[in-house]
This record gives C-alpha cells, structure tokens and sequence, in this order.
C-alpha cells in the first residue's frame, strides 16, 4: 500500500496561526489564555449539566416497534391518509442510518439558557430577551455576526447534545454506531468526527467533537467519503504535533484530523483538536496550492 506522508513544515509557516485565517497572518496563538477561557466555560457546561440532569427531557428516537405499530394504525385508515407499503418499509429499512436526533430537535429553553449563562460568563451583558432574539436570528440565517457569542452558542448546543445523549443506554449507544454507512454522528447527526487510532493495536475509532459519541470506523478509508485509494490519500505531519496527522482525501478534495492515541493519549479531545488548529491551516493550504496547480494545468 502506497502511502503519501508530507513534513506539515514544509506546507504552512514557521509561526502557523492558531485559527483559519488569511495567509501572512503568522503570529502564534496564545494558548495559555484560550484554554484558561476554554476550561472556564467547560466548568459552567458542566454545571449547568449536573444541575439539570435529573429532570432533563430531550429527544429521543423512537423504537422500531412504534414505527411497525404506527404503520398498522394506517393501514386501517383511509387511502388517502395512510402510507404505502413501500413508503412503510422504506421508513422501517432506514431507521438504522438516521441518527438518534438531531441539534434542530433539542429544547431550545434548555439551549438558550446555557448560552445565556455562558455569554454571562464571559462578560457579555445580554438580557434574556435579547439572548431569545438572537438565538431566533441564528435560527433564521444559520449564524450571527459576533463571532465569539456564536462560538458560545455551538457551545451551549454541544452541552445539551451531550446531556440528550445520556438518556440512551450503553447497549443502545454501542448499536448506534453499527454498519454505519455516513460521515456524521449516529447519535446527534452532526459531522463532525475526529479519527483516533486507538491501543493496542491501532483500530480506528471516530469521535464526535458536539456529542462525545465514538464508534467504529474502517481503519484504512477516507472517513468522509469512504474511499480506501491509499494513493489519493496524502497525511500531513509535524514534529511540534506529535501523534497528530491531517489525512487530506484527494477524490473528495477534504480532509480530517487523525490522532494516534497509542502515541499520546488526552483526556480531552475536543481541546486537542483546538490546539492542534495550524495543521488545519497546513491542510487548507495544502488543499488550495493542490488545486491552484491544477487550474494551471487546465
């Protein structure tokens, strides 16, 4: 198996910047302070989690067995109103590729009430009318134009995503990730996976960096798109990030972040994809100097 492994030195600046950014922006982050606010908000989640875990209500997928009920309910129902049968075993065959809910579906109270504390928490004087208005505009375009309340709001979501996730049991959450055939989370359906090599012998196992759910996965394939062409897979690698690589998938044109956890093991794997941001930077640059070069081709 042929395999590409590039120096990510060689493909982003001595001083790499901490976040996506524009290329001469080269100044190093200080990840001193990013993770001192960074473990500040994770405490108030937490909390906020502790406190709310016992009378929590969030989604829940419901069984096949109420599917099969529903299905015989309209049955008897007129042809208007009831499902076909192909439509009915559709629903029945698919149930195992949806995932157990989705962000849409958590309660927004129990949402908007996390960012509320957060944005507190960070010094952001924000009544909670105004908290509601701008978790409806976010609704409404999918962003807001304050960077940092929006990265406080994917944070507030992923607190809650991860307390919805508790109402499933062990059994339940091991068979979610089961002959799953797509790039996002069985569980919360956000993609957004993590790759970790795991010990003692290396399986691959993904992460979902919102609901903390991991599951197996194909340990030699793009993560993304599935293909297993080990020649259009190119990893980029840096000695500063040890046990760290960016697997860039040249048939779908992206790439993830793989960590070997056999080599180093963290706690906390959301805080180590922040801090590992310039090999996303290296990628990025990879990528768009890959197809500068091929736009000159043509």
């Amino acid at each position: 198996m042929i395999e590409h492994r590039v120096d990510a030195a060689k493909a982003v600046p001595a001083k790499a910047p901490g976040q996506r950014q524009k290329p001469d922006r080269t100044e190093e982050p200080d990840w001193g302070e990013a993770y001192r606010v960074y473990r500040l908000l994770q405490e108030i989640v937490l909390a906020w989690q502790a406190e709310n875990a016992s009378n929590f209500r969030g989604p829940r997928r419901r069984p096949a067995a109420d599917v099969r009920e529903e299905y015989d309910d309209l049955r008897c129902e007129p042809e208007s109103r009831a499902k076909s049968r192909v439509e009915a075993e559709e629903d029945r065959n698919g149930a195992a590729e949806r995932p157990y809910f989705t962000l849409d579906r958590l309660p927004e109270k129990s949402v908007i009430e996390l960012w509320h504390q957060l944005d507190a928490a960070s010094g952001q004087q924000c009544g909670s009318e105004e908290t509601v208005r701008r978790f409806e505009q976010f609704k409404a375009t999918g962003t807001l134009t304050e960077a940092d309340m929006l990265g406080r709001l994917r944070l507030a979501f992923a607190g809650v995503a991860r307390l919805a996730r508790r109402q499933y049991s062990a059994e339940e959450l091991e068979a979610a990730g089961h002959r799953w055939p797509r790039p996002i989370c069985p569980v919360c359906g956000e993609q957004s996976p993590l790759s970790l090599v795991l010990p003692p012998v290396g399986k691959r196992h993904l992460f979902c960096r919102v609901c903390g759910h991991e599951w197996a996965g194909k340990r030699v394939s793009c993560i993304l798109c599935g293909s297993e062409l080990a020649k259009d897979q190119t990893y980029l690698r840096s000695e500063s990030y040890p046990g760290v690589e960016i697997v860039i998938c040249q048939t779908c044109g992206e790439y993830f972040k793989e960590f070997d956890a056999r080599e180093r093991w963290v706690d906390d794997w959301v805080w180590e994809d922040i801090r590992t941001l310039p090999l996303d930077y290296a990628a990025e640059k990879w990528l768009a100097d890959l197809r500068r070069k091929d736009g000159n081709r043509h």
